[in-house]
């Protein structure tokens, strides 16, 4: 099943728009971490939203996709084939992108993951973080020059001065265009982060 394909049944089936959780952290911080998910799903019970993940069955995906299905929501993974073999089995939608040159790699998963997703949630991250944030960024670009609706961006600081990417994004300097994209202030809570994203897509 494509992308696109995914979209009309969620559509279909009355959803009014996708979230996604990306991010990542260490073993220590996986408390935290599930604390921040548990608080912005909470934000959403009763909403028809989808979600979605990368997919795989460690840290924010597999995190973000255990509370929404303790609330009956959607799911969406989005993996390279080399995660193929850490997909998780409880998807309602699993999306394997090949690559388009050479061997698989993470991060060849960016173009769709971001094309889905209408607001994103980030929870501390690395690189591959980096890489999925930056192509929202750039893609909103192109967006709010020709008037379009932008992804909206909600990074959340797993603590003060972290370090992770999620606390990073904030240090980027946005032109007056772009800072509609993100919260003016650093996040530091689940439930701030999803009421961003409900507010910017009027589901608030």
């Amino acid at each position: 099943m494509d992308y696109q394909t995914i979209l009309k049944n969620i559509e279909q089936q009355g959803f009014a728009s996708i979230i996604a959780f990306s991010g990542g952290s260490s073993e220590e911080l996986e408390v935290r971490v599930n604390e921040l998910i548990e608080q912005a799903m909470q934000e959403i019970s009763g909403k028809n939203i989808a979600i979605l993940t990368g997919g795989t069955k460690w840290g924010v995906p597999k995190y973000a996709t255990q509370k929404a299905k303790e609330k009956s929501l959607p799911v969406i993974g989005v993996y390279p084939s080399r995660g193929a073999k850490y997909a998780l089995n409880n998807l309602d939608y699993a999306l394997e992108i090949p690559p388009r040159f050479g061997e698989s790699e993470w991060g060849d998963e960016t173009e769709i993951f971001t094309k889905l997703a209408k607001g994103v949630i980030i929870i501390g991250g690395g690189f591959g973080t980096a890489i999925e944030f930056t192509h929202v960024m750039k893609s909103n670009e192109g967006r709010i020059k020709n008037k379009l609706s932008p992804v909206y961006v909600a990074p959340v600081s797993l603590m003060a001065g972290d370090n992770s990417f999620a606390d990073r994004a904030y240090d980027f300097k946005l032109s007056p265009e772009m800072q509609v994209c993100m919260p003016a202030e650093r996040l530091t809570e689940g439930r701030e982060a999803m009421n961003f994203l409900l507010n910017k897509l009027g589901l608030k």
